[in-house]
């Protein structure tokens, strides 16, 4: 087999069988309860050795990754790289010593592991990478399972722009009423730029998140077909793993459950100009709702990394012949409403290679009033230049589209949770020693946005305003989609640096820690 890097493997023996070794297994926990229940978890704090920073993990699991970068010509086979990575020295080793291979990610020579009875994460951590590091590549990375938290022309919608929507509030993050009254001018001067394009439903939109409710009237562009990643360690035996629930938790579980990813949904792609309540960003596109999240638990680190593997087949960027009986979608947008400050080496391989062919966007974070730390995947090409460095890793790139929040007046967001409790958008400060980069790269409304708010499930539909980051990203991956639109030979990179670039340069956010303004009109109307 082709692709192995300098020092990798070259005699191991391939006759072994992939579904069982010495000393070890290959298997999978069983999926979550209807109530989320998880059995025997234990959750303790852990202190990451590099950075400083403290968060809870699940102890006993361990995300693990040879000292490798991919390189092999897409479409990799996964088995046949599963079995490569099972027989390497350093993993039959570790499965010898009681080590349980659950879930492997053969191409990137990583996998999802149970830990031997009685060793913590902290010991993995160190003991690990100290026992191989004379051994062919070593390893390359111990990360750890941890929770990740949410970050939340002119159409004929009557909630669009005349008031009626909660609370009296409009879509005036669109195309602000009052603009030419000189009064608020932060929005997206997205009906300018509908003139120019609407979008094409053949753009598929893929949004990361809890899952979107279906069988809403304002919102029914979606994929025939989800992604339902969570609870899932082991992806293949995929018992609901894809069905046209769009990725739904079993029977009985809340309309609430799909609550935050029908929010972002709606906000890129609720039915527009159909005379209902509210528009979306485009009005085209199709949502494939992904869920990584269950309603009233975080969503898992390891969850995203089994979502992120199956993007990259998605896109025919690997080949996993297990997936041959799903369907797949030319997915060109992915939209991450979630972050966290632990930076996951697994998530930046999979991202790196998803960027030659899907735009990447994701919520800068909600963590202004808490120390402003640096946030992941927004910041993952930061994440790339300083915990990859040193083994067969690219130079780092500006793969995520990151995005922060302003409110209407054109200050940074700021959003009062009663109780005394205030969270406010991050942003890039030069002064803190943890942002070793600028990486928040443009600012969308993100305070005051009307979405589709799925209270009672399956049949009640309602609407709510919002604010978050969450809502600033999906508002900008719209965008994207308009202008894969408009301009369909574009990479993604370039479409990426469009909007980067073509932002509103006449009307300049008045915070000055906020980037610059997306403006729908000024990217739509720039030819490549």
């Amino acid at each position: 087999m082709s692709g192995f890097t300098q020092g990798q493997l070259s005699g191991a023996s391939s006759g072994q069988s992939t579904s069982s070794t010495a000393g070890g297994s290959t298997g999978g926990l069983p999926p979550p309860t209807t109530s989320g229940e998880w059995g025997d978890w234990e959750w303790v704090e852990w202190t990451d050795p590099v950075t400083g920073v403290t968060i809870e993990i699940v102890e006993g699991y361990a995300t693990i990754g040879l000292r490798y970068w991919p390189d092999w010509e897409s479409p990799p086979n996964s088995d046949e790289w599963d079995e490569d990575f099972i027989n390497h020295p350093i993993i039959a080793d570790m499965l010898e010593n009681g080590y349980e291979l659950l879930m492997p990610y053969g191409p990137f020579m990583a996998g999802e592991f149970k830990l031997p009875p009685g060793k913590t994460f902290a010991e993995a951590y160190i003991e690990l990478p100290e026992t191989y590091q004379s051994v062919l590549e070593g390893i390359g990375y111990v990360d750890p399972w941890y929770g990740v938290d949410l970050q939340a022309t002119v159409p004929n919608d009557p909630w669009f722009d005349d008031g009626g929507g909660p609370g009296g509030r409009d879509q005036w993050y669109f195309e602000d009423a009052t603009d030419f009254g000189n009064i608020y001018m932060w929005d997206v001067d997205a009906t300018w730029g509908w003139d120019y394009e609407t979008g094409d439903e053949d753009i598929v939109i893929a949004v990361m998140d809890t899952g979107v409710m279906r069988g809403l009237d304002d919102l029914t562009r979606l994929t025939e077909y989800g992604l339902n990643c969570w609870g899932y360690i082991n992806l293949k035996p995929r018992e609901d793993l894809v069905g046209p629930g769009g990725g739904q938790p079993p029977i009985g579980a809340s309309g609430e459950t799909w609550r935050h990813g029908t929010w972002v949904a709606s906000a890129i792609a609720a039915n527009t100009n159909n005379g209902l309540n509210m528009a979306g960003g485009t009005w085209g596109g199709t949502i494939l709702p992904v869920a990584v999240d269950l309603y009233d638990r975080e969503l898992m680190s390891f969850w995203v990394s089994a979502a992120l593997y199956l993007l990259l087949d998605q896109v025919g960027i690997i080949y996993l012949p297990w997936m041959d009986d799903e369907p797949r979608y030319d997915v060109r947008v992915l939209n991450m409403s979630f972050g966290d400050v632990k930076y996951n080496r697994f998530w930046g391989c999979c991202l790196y290679f998803l960027n030659q062919e899907v735009l990447l966007v994701a919520a800068a974070g909600n963590y202004g009033e808490e120390g402003n730390p640096v946030v992941y995947p927004a910041a993952t090409e930061l994440g790339l230049a300083h915990h990859h460095g040193g083994y067969t890793t690219p130079a780092p790139a500006d793969l995520v589209l990151s995005v922060t929040a302003n409110d209407r007046n054109g200050y940074r967001s700021v959003w009062d949770l009663g109780g005394g409790r205030i969270r406010s958008a991050s942003y890039y400060d030069p002064e803190n020693e943890e942002h070793l980069m600028d990486w928040v790269d443009v600012c969308a409304p993100g305070s005051d946005i009307l979405v589709l708010n799925p209270v009672v499930w399956p049949d009640d539909e309602d609407y709510d305003i919002v604010g978050g980051t969450s809502l600033s990203a999906p508002i900008t991956a719209a965008l994207g989609a308009l202008r894969m639109s408009r301009y369909p030979d574009e990479t993604p990179n370039e479409v990426r640096t469009a909007i980067e670039t073509y932002i509103k340069w006449w009307f300049v956010p008045r915070s000055e820690e906020l980037p610059d303004l997306v403006d729908y009109y000024n990217v739509l109307i720039r030819e490549p």
